[in-house]
């Protein structure tokens, strides 16, 4: 016979306001991760659906290449292989300014002589060589839209240009794509940490991009109505900016404009790295330094997560001891963990899934506990060498 002291239950009021905060933090964390997975999901599949709706916009592809000219033929090939029947203008921006590139560009030329070419004199150092570069390819652009990407940014399907640009006849002034970070080498991975932090921020960036309120976009995969730019004095906000100027300038400009966010699976595009863990760690801190430039609400409910988390963790772990040797209010604990797990591990990988982030659902929770100590771990470390954001006199 099972002893009657193991499911009788005299709560006392210290478990019962543990088993509450365990409920609480639960709720939180349910309210505010799972609606957000299942955007991300749910506008994948609706993206994904109306892909083929292609409206007759004319663009200019702005193609910035900097270390990454043996890149250049195949993505070109694969822009020019695009299904999309309005007119449709090239443009490449040599940002390194070195001979190799520029030989590339020519025989890209010599069998496509409609690609236009300028570049980012070697000389350049009061300011940014990209927002040089995307500069000089606006000037260059004669389409009502411009469409920015990298040399070394793979387009895996052919309806990538028609799935971003399709917003445009709905009159929205930016559409906002979705980039994954690759290896170049089958050994070079994000790993677990990494990719656990490009979800979040991935999650983070599309659901604000999609309220119209955008603190983030990869100028390798985003477009906005030329006119745009010149209304908005290009980046003369931020001429002192080394770094980060990307996110305060899609910030700014979406101010009384209509954002699109494009997620379907046909316009991610791949971004394929030496290695792609220290270009992920530059660029997150990178990023980190204007931060506080940009809307912080989208951070500050981000941060009450892990808080919410450790609170659920707490909470659970004392009220199962405080509470023996009664099984009860372990059995509630187990009950509540597997309603907040189950849901949230479902839609994590699919999210994971839908933004072609090598996220595993397993790590999900302890990465969530532990994502403030990485993050501080990955800043000190990166720090030091990007530690000039701002460009001298």
């Amino acid at each position: 016979m099972i002893d009657p002291i193991l499911y009788s239950w005299h709560p006392e009021p210290l478990t019962i306001i543990l088993l509450c905060g365990t409920a609480v933090a639960a709720l939180w964390l349910l309210g505010f991760n799972l609606p957000k997975l299942r955007f991300i999901v749910a506008k994948s599949r609706k993206d994904s659906e109306d892909a083929r709706s292609i409206p007759p916009c004319g663009v200019s592809i702005i193609v910035c290449s900097a270390t990454h000219a043996d890149s250049l033929p195949a993505c070109i090939s694969n822009i020019l292989s695009q299904n999309y029947d309005a007119p449709v203008e090239i443009i490449i921006v040599n940002t390194g300014g070195e001979e190799y590139t520029e030989n590339i560009i020519r025989a890209i030329q010599s069998e496509h002589p409609q690609i236009k070419n300028t570049f980012v004199p070697s000389g350049s150092r009061n300011l940014s060589r990209r927002k040089l570069a995307i500069t000089l390819g606006i000037k260059a652009a004669t389409q009502p839209v411009v469409l920015l990407t990298a040399a070394n940014a793979v387009q895996t399907s052919p309806l990538w240009l028609a799935s971003m640009m399709r917003h445009f006849a709905d009159d929205t002034d930016i559409v906002i794509g979705a980039t994954t970070l690759k290896g170049k080498d089958s050994g070079r991975t994000l790993g677990i940490s990494r990719s656990f932090d490009a979800m979040v921020s991935a999650i983070r960036n599309h659901t604000a991009a999609a309220a119209g309120k955008p603190i983030g976009a990869d100028s390798a995969n985003l477009a906005y109505r030329r006119q745009i730019f010149f209304d908005h004095k290009g980046f003369s906000d931020s001429l002192n900016l080394n770094y980060g100027d990307d996110d305060l300038f899609i910030s700014d400009i979406s101010k009384e404009k209509t954002v699109a966010v494009e997620l379907s699976p046909q316009a991610i595009l791949e971004i394929w790295e030496e290695n792609p863990g220290r270009v992920y760690d530059m660029e997150k801190a990178s990023r980190d330094i204007t931060r506080s430039k940009l809307r912080k609400m989208p951070f500050i409910l981000s941060g009450f997560t892990t808080i919410f988390w450790w609170i659920w963790l707490t909470c659970s772990i004392a009220a199962a001891i405080s509470g023996l040797p009664s099984l009860l209010p372990l059995a509630i604990v187990v009950l509540i963990a597997l309603a907040i797990i189950i849901p949230t591990l479902i839609f994590w990988r699919k999210a994971a899934r839908t933004l072609s982030i090598s996220s595993s659902c397993t790590s999900m929770i302890p990465l969530a506990l532990i994502h403030p100590l990485t993050s501080i771990r990955r800043k000190i470390r990166i720090g030091r060498s990007i530690r000039n954001y701002t460009w001298q006199n």
